[in-house]
């Protein structure tokens, strides 16, 4: 009796009817758990499986926005895009330190280029629509005269 009142913080000397109370009292806060307190398992697993799920969106939409912008920028190639989206959703810090050791040596092949006619240099002659050479006759200009 001396043990049941001392795991109920109750005194050694106290009498059956309040240990009897004590235990019952114990036993009713057991079955009824404090709301405050406790959340159901359910709720909490709802709960973490939609955080998780809107986490691993933010990550792929931060990654592909990542990946874009080197792509962009000449630091990986169309090719390597899978690869960078895959390094770039499992570790962002590798997909940054490398972006930041790389060069942007692909960077010239996404940028237009405004050049019009035969490389320079090279000595590929032009096919002549019927307008420009009917214009160089008549001003009696060597044909391909005028130009691009």
């Amino acid at each position: 009796m001396q043990r049941i009142a001392a795991m109920l913080d109750l005194p050694p000397d106290v009498d059956v009817e309040a240990l009897v109370a004590a235990i019952e009292t114990a036993l009713k806060a057991a079955k009824e758990p404090d709301p405050a307190k406790y959340a159901p398992v359910a709720a909490v697993a709802d709960l973490l499986r939609d955080r998780n799920a809107k986490l691993a969106t933010m990550g792929e939409t931060a990654a592909k926005a990542k990946v874009d912008a080197a792509l962009a920028k000449g630091f990986i190639t169309p090719a390597m895009r899978p690869w960078a989206f895959a390094l770039c959703s499992q570790d962002e810090a590798s997909f940054d330190g490398f972006i930041a050791k790389a060069a942007p040596v692909y960077g010239h092949l996404t940028k237009r280029s405004d050049m019009r006619g035969p490389p320079p240099g090279s000595k590929t002659e032009l096919a002549h629509s019927v307008e420009s050479l009917a214009v160089c006759e008549r001003l009696g200009l060597p044909p391909g005269s005028l130009g691009n």
